[in-house]
């Protein structure tokens, strides 16, 4: 005994909308993950930069990759940063919203 679906041009619809949906979300958060991973290795290249002669940033690194939410493990994500160590000494204004930038960028999970 053979089992056919019968498929209505409205059950097509529905059908094609719910996946356009589903493609436009996934397509949304990937996007806005890979801007976030942009913005972290802008975050560590400006850390490690030449303004930083004094050593006012200083971040402290693992290779402990699974700490990382699941969304930047997804993209191939691999800068795990588990701290910094900050002479707020040393930082000018501009640099003080760098630094809360950084503190942004690399919050410790909850």
């Amino acid at each position: 005994m053979r089992i056919r679906i019968r498929f209505t041009l409205r059950d097509l619809f529905w059908l094609t909308a719910v996946v356009a949906v589903l493609l436009a979300w996934g397509l949304d958060w990937r996007a806005a993950t890979k801007t976030w991973v942009k913005e972290r290795h802008d975050a560590l290249e400006w850390a490690k930069g030449p303004h930083n002669p004094d050593g006012m940033i200083l971040a402290f690194f693992s290779q402990d990759a699974q700490s990382l939410p699941w969304s930047l493990r997804v993209w191939g994500e691999d800068s795990v940063v588990n701290g910094f160590l900050i002479d707020l000494d040393k930082a000018s204004a501009a640099d003080k919203l760098r630094i809360d930038q950084l503190r942004f960028l690399f919050q410790k999970p909850r």
